[in-house]
């Protein structure tokens, strides 16, 4: 995914930063079973603080990858997670406890869990714009016209990069107004309209490169499932487009 201007803050990757605190979390309460003394004891933070600084460091570019949007932020959760499940195993051989254990079984399988969703997430055509700056020219495989609609303002005209049933990522012939966020998106296929309304939540930084994730899908002239469902009853792909 190239770098975009993300104007919305998915679910998944709020999810997995919340997650990542509450791993650290649970290490701090690991050690503090482990020493026998309370959690809010500030000698005993004071310790952590010193002992467990990698945990620290792994955790920041996972926080800010995940803000951020960037696509990295999945390789680093991994790190950060094989990080956590090594203190707690190491936790383990040096004082055995059975909830630590179920805790850590837990912190595995959600690890595993937000793993995917991450690869999901950044798989969304919206967060992919599926081209290079440099390669918007002709010849293309294939070209799929589209036009976005945005209330009290002309019509944008451009092609189709990118698709899924959850949105759309298209660049545009001139950049998109400032402060443009929700709009309609027209797609003509053999000369059938495929309408869908969506808000852009993500941009490249020349503003001519949108994702838009659907809100809408305009059933009445043909919905975007319909043309999703006949792009894949053609072979059409996104790939072709290159």
């Amino acid at each position: 995914m190239q770098n975009l201007k993300v104007r919305t803050f998915h679910p998944t990757l709020r999810n997995a930063m919340v997650f990542v605190l509450l791993s650290m979390a649970f290490i701090v309460l690991q050690r503090s079973l482990q020493s026998g003394l309370p959690f809010m004891n500030s000698v005993f933070l004071m310790g952590v603080a010193r002992d467990e600084w990698p945990l620290a460091v792994l955790a920041l570019p996972v926080l800010y990858g995940c803000w951020r949007h960037r696509t990295w932020s999945r390789t680093a959760f991994a790190v950060f997670c094989t990080w956590v499940a090594f203190k707690g195993m190491e936790g383990l051989f040096l004082n055995f406890d059975k909830m630590v254990l179920v805790v850590l079984f837990f912190q595995v399988v959600f690890s595993y869990a937000f793993y995917q969703l991450l690869t999901w997430t950044f798989g969304l055509a919206f967060f992919s714009p599926n081209y290079q700056a440099d390669t918007q020219h002709p010849p293309m495989g294939l070209k799929v016209p589209a036009v976005f609609t945005i209330t009290g303002s002309a019509p944008l005209t451009g092609r189709l990069t990118n698709w899924d049933r959850q949105g759309a990522f298209v660049h545009l012939d001139v950049s998109l107004p400032p402060g443009a966020v929700v709009g309609e998106l027209a797609v003509i296929w053999e000369g059938r309209p495929f309408k869908a309304k969506g808000a852009v939540v993500a941009e490249t930084w020349d503003g001519r490169g949108i994702g838009i994730e659907w809100q809408d899908q305009l059933n009445a002239d043909g919905g975007w499932a319909e043309l999703v469902a006949l792009f894949e009853d053609y072979g059409n792909r996104p790939g072709l487009l290159r």
